[in-house]
């Protein structure tokens, strides 16, 4: 996975509050660990923690970037899930035409972009499909609607499904 390895360093330190623990978590020194904080620190202009004896505690400003590391840890993943390589592979999903089109033209758009390696086909039969999708209402709340997929089960275990269903998830 491709990130920049201080903001690794941060998160793990919030979690660990120990410079020590933190190394070890990441298997590095714990002087790896503090230069790369330093250098946060410095590029920033702030001071992320106060150190105090065997802990450290985030300064406010500290908390700040804490979201800001996180998020971007976040979009770290979620570019490496949208990228990851798979075998040329065509998903045979039932669903009407409508929902079909919908999904395949548009939420999954981008993501078959990058990835010509896959394809979707409708199937009318149930049993043939990888891959069920279906609206149905939302309780008793008029025209409301939710996505309903459901993988075969061989198909429920690749990582290929994974990432279709985050993709549906974070996307619809």
């Amino acid at each position: 996975m491709f990130e920049d390895f201080r903001l690794r360093v941060f998160v793990t330190l919030v979690d660990q509050k120990s410079f020590t623990r933190a190394a070890a978590a990441l298997g590095v020194s714990q002087p790896a660990v503090s230069q790369h904080i330093s250098e946060l620190e410095k590029n920033l202009g702030i001071k992320l923690f106060d150190r105090q004896r065997g802990e450290v505690v985030l300064t406010p400003e500290g908390e700040v970037f804490q979201r800001f590391a996180e998020g971007i840890l976040e979009k770290y993943s979620e570019s490496e899930v949208f990228f990851r390589h798979y075998p040329v592979i065509s998903v045979k999903v039932c669903s009407s035409g409508e929902i079909f089109d919908y999904l395949v033209n548009h939420v999954l758009a981008d993501f078959l972009l990058t990835h010509p390696e896959i394809s979707f086909e409708q199937t009318l039969l149930e049993d043939d499909a990888d891959l069920k999708i279906s609206f149905s209402p939302v309780g008793n709340r008029k025209g409301m609607a939710e996505l309903n997929c459901h993988p075969s089960p061989v198909f429920a275990e690749t990582q290929l499904w994974k990432t279709i269903n985050y993709l549906f998830a974070n996307l619809l």
